[in-house]
């Protein structure tokens, strides 16, 4: 969306930088390299090539510029402190020339809830560690979620019949429905909970 934003804009107001770091880089990267492994709207698209995005990190995150024209697309865990995205929103909330847009789903009891719930006006602590911050930016909610409903998920396992089904995501009590719908629905397929750091055979 924005390599087609920024391509339609270049008439009016020209090129404007885009910053991405936390998961969305990672991200990038992974759809470049599979470009040529699924059916795709824009089937030459490289982003690293053709959006070109200067990559934020842990260090560069603290001094990137504040200026106006400037797009950054920080996915990290909900601004879960010590992310880039919690990093980067304490500089920016103070601060009525800038904005927020939240594009996904946000725990209420995570930073991001917090921030987006507050609203401008509010105040927020997006660290324990730090003090409450007035916020003054501009806070916007758009539904890009990519999430689907668990009903959803279901009649896609069903679809695809795999003989083996990784369960990765979710509270332990969202995981352990999943397993048990999944086991019942498709009894000739492993439901596999893996416990964290242990390594599985596929």
């Amino acid at each position: 969306m924005l390599y087609r934003f920024r391509r339609e804009s270049r008439k009016l107001s020209g090129e404007f930088p885009i910053y991405i770091g936390g998961l969305s880089s990672k991200f990038t990267d992974i759809y470049d390299r599979r470009a040529r492994m699924t059916r795709r709207q824009l089937p030459q698209l490289q982003l690293m090539r053709d959006v070109a995005p200067f990559i934020l990190n842990d260090e560069t995150v603290r001094d990137a510029p504040l200026r106006a024209g400037r797009v950054y697309v920080l996915s990290s865990g909900m601004m879960i402190p010590r992310t880039l995205s919690n990093v980067f929103a304490r500089r920016l909330i103070e601060n009525p020339k800038h904005s927020i847009f939240f594009v996904g789903y946000a725990n209420p009891e995570s930073p991001a809830g917090l921030l987006r719930d507050a609203g401008t006006g509010g105040e927020v602590a997006l660290d324990s560690d730090k003090t409450p911050q007035r916020i003054r930016c501009n806070i916007e909610q758009f539904q890009f979620s990519a999430h689907a409903t668990r009903e959803t998920l279901i009649e896609y396992a069903k679809k695809l019949s795999p003989g083996k089904i990784v369960l990765v995501h979710g509270d332990p009590s969202a995981v352990e429905w999943m397993r048990t719908k999944l086991s019942a629905e498709l009894p000739d397929s492993e439901v596999i909970i893996p416990k964290s750091g242990v390594e599985i055979e596929l």
